[in-house]
């Protein structure tokens, strides 16, 4: 009961704090890379290819990455996609990869495409990216970075 309400609480306080998107659904989001780390419950929300994701860490909201034209971690002032790649994730990355992945939608220019029964794959260098109906996967296992989203309550 008590880990339905840590769920339920924040649930309704970003519904009613998030106008401008729309909450597609509650994942279980893990995210490791060089300087971030977490594995917790959160929401995406989506207005058109604007992306907002918000993690909730005992009730508490722990981290929240908003998505546009350019990328705003925890509120801070936003800034371009690469410097954020050049800070989290790795400078050889397309500028909005985060975005794609965080979308469900091929990266590297659709580099090694090949669709699945539910979804599709991308293999190359280190990286290895898989989209299907209820999960995302990323690992470079070069950059030693590894992105999930598990879909918690189906909303597809």
């Amino acid at each position: 009961m008590f880990r339905f309400l840590l769920f339920i609480i924040p649930l309704i306080f970003f519904i009613n704090c998030s106008q401008k998107y729309v909450t597609r659904g509650s994942y279980l989001i893990t995210f490791k890379s060089k300087d971030m780390k977490f594995s917790d419950m959160g929401f995406i929300a989506k207005d058109g290819e604007n992306i907002r994701v918000t993690i909730y860490s005992f009730g508490k909201l722990a981290f929240d990455l908003e998505m546009e034209n350019l990328i705003s971690v925890n509120g801070d002032i936003p800034i371009p996609y690469t410097l954020f790649n050049l800070k989290y994730l790795s400078s050889d990355y397309p500028a909005k990869t985060i975005k794609n992945i965080f979308l469900g939608q091929p990266i590297f220019d659709k580099k090694n495409l090949k669709k699945e029964v539910d979804g599709f794959s991308q293999e190359f260098n280190s990286i290895i990216y898989k989209v299907s109906k209820n999960k995302i996967f990323f690992k470079d296992k070069k950059n030693r970075i590894f992105i999930q989203i598990k879909s918690i309550i189906k909303s597809f």
